[in-house]
């Protein structure tokens, strides 16, 4: 007898044919989740192109700036493990939407703020509202999809918010045309149109949606929500979490794995003025690069998740498998590009790279579902609440490996950070829920 969801949906046969026949209204709340995405990061990083006529019409420092700079990462990461543990026990239909509607709100409000304080503080709040939106995304993804396609949707998901950075970094002729406040004003309205589409489309349970049919809201639902939404959990301990080698491993991943993005979004635009003499121009266009790799390797990385279990049955080699060569081929690639000369040859190898490292990206997110099952949004929330540790480590290390042993020596410093991020997961297991015994 199966005695669990996983060992439910995959057999030593292969996995449940009827997952490969969704409705399109499966795939239609996957477009939305990862137009969120999209949402959401271009709305975090578009901040990036006006940090200079901020610090001028504020009148604020180098310092100062980037002190409004991490009130976004302060914001962001204290509240990564309450929101996936909302996620986890009430419906998302109103409260993703209304997130959603809060941080645009506070876009726009960005416009009119005049001192350091209250830009802090908008950019706290900022940070603090976006907290919950990929959360409550694993949650969502897991009510509405099986074990066979979340995969793809998660790497739809991954992929947007590259999209979101790709656009927010392209935004440099909209704000030349029509000033950063508009600019601000328009993303945020973005936000808010989303939110009205969402409320119209989403609900909680596939069976409360219907154009769902039966036989599909039986092999989604299994138990996991009841008519009036999703099925009461209970409470996963601090020292459940703290005692898991899986929440250890990915935890550590998504560390390393984080300082390492983070390199093309903070240090990588001034590496290549200082290591290939770029302009100003040349670097921000080539930093794109990375981004649009990233977004095709989330993408590939989705679909290579569905395939493989399909193909094996098995979640270990579907996961781990796709994450540890995802990473170790990164590091590699970060290693041939730094012993490259020509630097357009360098660029182009890094951004393969980017993709190697992102095709793994998803499996972080399939790990969630897979270990967390009920309690995904909390164990997402922990997972996350670390990387936001290497999203701070990272700005900080470059200069210190800089002044030790300069430019040249990034490269190589960042392949073994992938290394790590890689070696992290080799104790993590996809059989192995967090809450059982070694989980």
């Amino acid at each position: 007898m199966p005695n669990s969801e996983n060992d439910r949906l995959v057999t030593s046969q292969g996995v449940d044919s009827a997952a490969d026949r969704p409705t399109r209204v499966r795939w239609v709340v996957a477009v939305l989740l990862s137009a969120a995405a999209v949402i959401a990061y271009l709305d975090r990083v578009v901040i990036s192109n006006v940090v200079k006529e901020l610090q001028s019409e504020i009148g604020i420092s180098d310092r100062e700036a980037g002190w409004v700079l991490a009130s976004f990462v302060l914001g962001y990461s204290i509240m990564q493990i309450p929101m996936g543990r909302l996620g986890d026990r009430v419906g998302l239909r109103f409260i993703l939407p209304g997130i959603v509607v809060m941080w645009s709100l506070l876009t726009g409000l960005t416009t009119v703020v005049n001192s350091l304080l209250a830009l802090c503080l908008v950019r706290f709040a900022f940070g603090f509202a976006q907290a919950g939106v990929f959360p409550l995304t694993v949650p969502a993804i897991r009510r509405w999809f099986p074990v066979q396609g979340r995969g793809a949707a998660q790497g739809m998901v991954v992929s947007s918010t590259r999209l979101g950075a790709i656009a927010a970094m392209l935004a440099a002729p909209v704000i030349l045309w029509l000033g950063w406040q508009q600019t601000f004003l328009i993303c945020g309205g973005m936000g808010l149109i989303w939110a009205v589409v969402f409320v119209s489309f989403f609900r909680d349970s596939p069976s409360e949606h219907r154009s769902v049919n039966r036989l599909e809201v039986e092999l989604i639902d299994d138990g996991m929500t009841t008519a009036s939404g999703p099925k009461a959990v209970g409470r996963l301990s601090a020292k459940t979490l703290a005692t898991s080698a899986n929440m250890w491993g990915m935890s550590l991943g998504q560390v390393f794995g984080a300082m390492g993005y983070y390199l093309y979004i903070t240090w990588f635009p001034t590496y290549l003025r200082e290591q290939y003499g770029f302009n100003l121009a040349e670097a921000g266009l080539l930093t794109v690069l990375p981004h649009v790799g990233g977004w095709v390797g989330s993408a590939i990385g989705g679909q290579l998740l569905d395939r493989i279990l399909a193909m094996t049955g098995s979640l270990r080699w579907s996961r781990k498998g796709v994450w540890l060569v995802g990473k170790t081929c990164c590091g590699i690639l970060f290693l041939v590009a730094a012993r490259v000369e020509n630097p357009y040859a360098a660029v182009a190898i890094i951004a393969v790279a980017a993709c190697c490292s992102d095709s793994a990206s998803p499996a972080s997110w399939a790990m969630v579902t897979d270990v967390g099952r009920e309690h995904a949004g909390v164990v997402f929330g922990v997972q996350n609440t670390a990387g936001c540790v290497g999203a701070v480590i990272c700005p900080l290390l470059v200069p210190e490996v800089v002044r030790m042993s300069g430019w040249e020596a990034v490269l190589p410093v960042f392949a073994g950070i992938f290394f790590l991020s890689a070696a992290s997961w080799l104790w993590v297991d996809a059989r192995r829920p967090i809450g059982e015994t070694g989980g």
